[in-house]
């Protein structure tokens, strides 16, 4: 996950930025999902990508697709971020 932290006066950009962008990741071998989440009446958002093991994380985040994806990513809206990784150790999906 990426925790992401906007200003309340750039949320409206950052939000419409992000829905318009050019992504790539669903085609990246490994990816397994993909959410933005932002915080109840905070400047916190969450980019959070699933993947299916580390590996494919990694190859992602250093390919082409990233690139691609993250070409126009200069962070005039965001205020910085922290890259933070978990392990899955329990999961549930609907029967």
């Amino acid at each position: 996950m990426n925790v992401v932290h906007v200003k309340e006066e750039r949320r409206e950009a950052f939000e419409r930025a992000f829905l318009g962008r050019d992504s790539h990741v669903h085609k990246a071998d490994g990816f397994a999902g993909f959410e933005l989440l932002r915080r109840d009446e905070s400047d916190e958002y969450v980019v959070l990508s699933r993947w299916n093991d580390a590996a494919s994380y990694e190859a992602w985040r250093d390919g082409d697709l990233f690139k691609k994806s993250h070409r126009h990513a200069e962070g005039e809206l965001a205020e910085g971020s922290e890259v933070r990784t978990y392990a899955v150790i329990d999961s549930r999906v609907p029967a």
